[in-house]
């Protein structure tokens, strides 16, 4: 009984020692986008910002910022969302052509003033011009596109711009904003609702759970043996490894799979708020680690040991 209780407890650190190590790098750049996200993104993008339930995110409608990246740099918005100082009409004013500007916080004017961004100063040079600013920050040219056919198409418009850099089409791959975790790109827009993301966000810890139970059957049946007690050791530590992971995996902090589960399971709102948390995952899940140790005892490694005794009957 003692030797048993040793051989779990060296089980345990050596299970630990590994979820660490798996994680230390991921957590370094994860540390690091969440100071820039912290200084940058929420303090600045989220100011003019409102959740979207079908863009994701969009500009508050009537916003005024006076200073908004500094001195003499005011952000405003017309009561279309656009950022404007004047609402349009539909059709285009006599003796004018219309620019439809698309894209994402180059062509909204990150870090300028209202007159510097480059469709207005496309006005300023050209008086023959009236341009539309739909630039959004953070967009990918897919959440551009679908604000141009939702609110755009409503202008009537001579000429329609699309301003796109390389980033633009690597968010089309993603579901959030910089600084948010993305464990698994995937096109959200193609799931029928939000409780799909909770389906695939299980997809990972059910793979560990369909690897063990697999590695297991072996070591159930005791055809490990015939290949020598090291190749039975190495599907035991298999068996508990993987569930470990899968369990450990279910903890709701980002950018582990249980936060984009709880995620699926939000109302709408409450998943716009889920997500501005995401930012701070990486210092809770540091902290769990390093200091947690009873926490993942209970929670993780207990339960990990069982399902792999269950899996395999008289295992460690």
């Amino acid at each position: 009984m003692k030797g048993d209780s040793l051989r779990t407890g060296i089980l345990l650190s050596v299970a630990s020692t590994i979820v660490l190590i798996l994680l230390i790098e991921g957590l370094a750049s994860l540390l690091m986008s969440a100071w820039v996200a912290k200084r940058t993104v929420y303090m600045r993008e989220e100011s003019h910002s409102q959740y979207d339930a079908e863009l994701g995110w969009s500009h508050r409608p009537g916003l005024r910022i006076e200073s908004m990246y500094g001195d003499k740099t005011r952000f405003t918005t017309n009561a279309q969302g656009f950022r404007a100082r004047e609402n349009f009409a539909k059709g285009v004013p006599p003796g004018k052509h219309r620019v439809v500007a698309l894209g994402d916080s180059f062509t909204m004017g990150y870090g300028v003033g209202d007159e510097s961004t480059y469709p207005s100063q496309m006005q300023a040079l050209c008086p023959v011009l009236q341009t539309v600013n739909m630039g959004q920050g953070g967009y990918g040219a897919d959440q551009a596109y679908l604000w141009y056919k939702r609110d755009g198409v409503k202008l009537d418009a001579n000429v329609l711009l699309f301003a796109v850099v390389a980033e633009d089409f690597y968010r089309m791959s993603g579901d959030s904003f910089i600084g948010y975790g993305k464990p698994v790109p995937f096109n959200q827009s193609r799931l029928r609702s939000a409780l799909g993301v909770s389906v695939v966000a299980l997809a990972g810890p059910a793979a560990n759970l369909v690897l063990a139970a697999l590695c297991a059957i072996p070591l159930r049946f005791g055809a490990a043996e015939t290949f020598g007690a090291a190749y039975a050791e190495i599907l035991s530590y298999v068996v508990v490894y993987n569930c470990v992971l899968a369990i450990f995996n279910l903890i709701p902090i980002p950018p582990l799979d249980g936060s984009n589960v709880v995620y699926g399971l939000l109302p709408p709102r409450q998943q716009w708020a889920w997500r501005s948390y995401q930012q701070y995952g990486p210092f809770l899940l540091l902290a769990l680690l390093l200091f947690g140790y009873r926490f993942l005892s209970l929670l993780v490694f207990q339960p990990a040991l069982a399902i792999a005794r269950l899996l395999a009957p008289g295992i460690f």
